[in-house]
């Protein structure tokens, strides 16, 4: 997997030939209460997000990235996400339904014991 630095601690990693875009959770996605639905993938206005956003995704634009809905896998789980393009122009992975990061996260963990959150990568 390569790695894209965004700025203020923010990084995703991806692969454009497996067609894999992720990034490490924020610490509202791991709150047990008031846990965050959403994961954001970057900033609409950086070149180098926006091309490899498009090329995993397969996209002409990057305004066709809004208003999909695609299954997100999820340590062997397929979750569905809504896609969005925010005010701030942040790129917008949302769980649909009663979906929160931290729940899925519980989950997987219940599933293989102990994890650490800093290590642990969400892939697309």
């Amino acid at each position: 997997m390569e790695t894209l630095v965004l700025g203020r601690g923010v990084e995703i990693f991806y692969d454009i030939e497996s067609k894999l875009i992720g990034r490490h959770p924020t610490n509202s996605n791991i709150k047990e209460s008031g846990s965050d639905n959403s994961l954001y993938m970057g900033l609409n206005n950086n070149r180098d997000s926006t091309r490899i956003i498009c090329s995993v995704m397969g996209l002409n634009s990057i305004n066709d990235f809004s208003n999909k809905t695609l299954n997100m896998g999820f340590y062997g789980d397929n979750v569905e996400v809504q896609c969005n393009i925010n005010n701030d122009g942040q790129l917008q992975y949302k769980i649909v339904g009663n979906g929160k990061m931290y729940e899925l996260l519980t989950k997987y963990e219940r599933n293989i014991g102990e994890i650490n959150h800093e290590k642990l990568l969400i892939i697309m």
